[in-house]
């Protein structure tokens, strides 16, 4: 059986959107319909009384008299009358305040698109009011919980510290020359540290805390390897994972690929070492890690 059309899966998960109110609006269509009710009683008890009034005072006021001279019957007069009356009660309904809420909504949004506390000066874009229709709502929010880190961090991962040891490596330097790590092949990194240098020398204390550290983030990954130009470039699946292999890249220990015995092998200062893959677990929510065996 082949689903073709509306019988597809896109379609069968594919759902119109609802219209959306406010606290205020629902409640202002509830109060209009409450005086549409209370009109249209009070044109029925009006219409019902004065059909009743003209039938009793029809020989005392003459001009209640039709003047074509053709009369109607009860029902016909007592619809009559109910038109009459709710015409005259139509100024009940406030029409206005309807107009009124639009324009001070329409204000608003030319107001937020106007703030410049939120405007994005990376991209030069204002904030844009699709829909007007939440604007009063927007003063109640008081907590944004959020299921994925990507909405916040929008999925972009930089390296800027790590320990190793009991040592912490990595300082703060806003002038760092991302470029040309780009040049480089090397991105989602913003790491420096001058003491580095020395701690990966062999003879040090902490050497072999730093070189242990490098080497896992060399080989422990899913990375995927492809070549262009003569340039190595990494596709992961995550953020995460490109910029951990990146760090270790950028520290000299540069992941080269796999070979045909689908080994690991790592660039390490100019030497190369392959690391043969026993096993691969992968991450799950439970164990909230991802390990290789090697």
């Amino acid at each position: 059986m082949v689903y073709t059309g509306h019988e597809t899966k896109i379609m069968k998960n594919s759902a119109r959107s609802k219209a959306k109110f406010s606290k205020l609006e629902r409640q202002t269509n509830n109060y209009i319909l409450v005086i549409v009710l209370m009109q249209f009683t009070m044109s029925v008890v009006g219409a019902f009384i004065n059909t009743i009034w003209e039938i009793i005072n029809k020989e005392d006021f003459p001009y209640i008299t039709n003047d074509t001279g053709m009369t109607h019957s009860f029902m016909v007069n007592l619809i009559i009358k109910l038109g009459t009356w709710f015409l005259t009660f139509v100024n009940i309904v406030p029409i206005s305040l309807m107009v009124c809420l639009e324009c001070v909504k329409f204000i608003q949004a030319a107001f937020i698109s106007w703030d410049v506390t939120i405007y994005d000066q990376s991209k030069d874009i204002c904030t844009k009011v699709q829909s007007s229709n939440l604007n009063e709502e927007l003063g109640t929010v008081h907590y944004i919980f959020s299921d994925k880190t990507g909405t916040l961090t929008q999925n972009v991962m930089e390296f800027k510290r790590f320990t190793a040891g009991n040592r912490s490596y990595g300082i703060n330097n806003p002038h760092l020359d991302m470029a040309e790590l780009k040049e480089k092949g090397i991105t989602n990194v913003n790491f420096e540290d001058p003491n580095l240098e020395y701690e990966m020398r062999p003879g040090s204390m902490n050497y072999p805390f730093v070189h242990s550290l490098l080497q896992i983030l060399a080989v422990c990954h899913t990375i995927i390897v492809e070549e262009k130009e003569g340039e190595i470039i990494y596709n992961a699946s995550s953020p995460d994972e490109l910029a951990l292999v990146n760090a270790a890249k950028y520290l000299r220990y540069t992941f080269k690929g796999r070979d045909e015995d689908n080994n690991i092998v790592v660039d390490i200062k100019g030497q190369l070492k392959k690391y043969k893959l026993l096993n691969l677990i992968e991450f799950t929510s439970t164990r909230k890690r991802m390990t290789v065996i090697v």
